[in-house]
């Protein structure tokens, strides 16, 4: 449907010792995750942060004596997370714009925020089955159980094949596409791609793609694919370095560099295991 894109909080990765990962080819969801947030004095040298990716995540909170779980939207510039030290998590990340609606909220509501997920999906049977559950893959089961029908749901109506249409073409181009190119790739006005997308995710297509293209360099960090701060920046279709050092710093709320420097130094990489 869409070029393979898989959203990241590497900040979520920098908490934990270990933190799962399981991979789908099932839309609308990216990935499942899990890890154990560490104590504050293991991670007091590291900021607080979630960054922007233009998707949704559905967490629970593993805690045998308080479990609770929410649906968070995306952040549109770095935001703050809400983990508790020593509790275990479990997240189902949506990819971005595959679905109009959760529940009884829609991506334009979430934006930037957080609602209690018993709330906006009635089912607090779920969330007391996955946060009692004893393993990665149960609790994968008793999601992709659970939610069958909103997973399977028939999505093939205009708007949503337009929005395919739309995100298909921005994570081809990594974030560099201009609305007039979309218009003349998709025959559709600018005032009615807007309009649709918006609806879709709660962003403009502008400040989506800004997104899209920091998410491309921080992967690109994240694996190493870079010789130069500059070549991340050229790479990634930034003006120049300025550009890149002042979208990077509203996204994640560090330098570039230093950014580079933490990858480095927590062994990012080693830390996350790929459940096939």
């Amino acid at each position: 449907m869409t070029d393979y894109f898989d959203p990241v909080q590497p900040f979520f990765v920098f908490y934990s010792d270990c933190y799962y990962k399981k991979i789908i080819a099932h839309l609308p969801i990216a990935h499942f995750y899990r890890f154990t947030c560490k104590n504050q004095q293991e991670v007091q040298t590291i900021q607080n942060t979630v960054v922007p990716d233009g998707a949704i995540d559905v967490i629970f909170s593993c805690n045998p004596y308080q479990p609770t779980a929410f649906v968070a939207g995306s952040v549109e510039v770095a935001g703050t997370n809400i983990f508790q030290e020593q509790t275990s998590y479990f997240g189902v990340r949506f990819l971005p714009g595959i679905s109009d609606h959760f529940g009884k909220i829609s991506a334009k509501e979430i934006v930037g925020v957080s609602e209690n997920f018993v709330q906006v999906t009635g089912r607090a049977d779920v969330m007391e089955k996955i946060c009692t559950a004893t393993s990665f893959e149960q609790q994968i089961s008793e999601f992709m159980t659970s939610f069958g029908d909103f997973i399977n749901a028939d999505t093939k109506n205009g708007n949503t094949l337009l929005i395919a249409g739309i995100l298909q073409k921005i994570f081809q181009d990594a974030g560099n596409l201009k609305i007039q190119d979309l218009e003349n790739i998709l025959h559709y006005s600018r005032r009615h791609l807007v309009r649709v997308f918006t609806d879709f995710t709660g962003m403009n297509i502008k400040h989506f793609s800004n997104i899209i293209r920091f998410q491309k360099a921080l992967t690109a960090i994240n694996h190493g694919q870079y010789s130069s701060i500059v070549d991340i920046s050229m790479e990634n279709g930034y003006y120049d370095q300025t550009h890149f050092q002042k979208d990077f710093r509203k996204f994640a709320r560090m330098t570039p560099g230093n950014y580079c420097r933490l990858i480095a130094g927590i062994h990012y990489l080693n830390r996350i295991t790929i459940i096939e």
